[in-house]
């Protein structure tokens, strides 16, 4: 798949629009932003304790 520039940023799609997404994992989920990385999900359950990272 190819970038997708929306909003003067270029963004790396990820699933399609077809289908649905699955993400499989053993308990956690992160993602980066920058140097930082956010937890959206700990030990199975949503992280609602996250700060985002404006």
């Amino acid at each position: 798949m190819s970038n997708i520039n929306l909003f003067g940023s270029s963004y790396s799609p990820v699933g399609s629009s077809t289908s649905d997404l699955l993400l499989k994992s053993r308990g956690k989920v992160k993602i980066q932003v920058g140097n930082k990385f956010i937890d959206l999900i700990k030990d199975g359950k949503i992280n609602v304790q996250s700060k985002f990272i404006y």
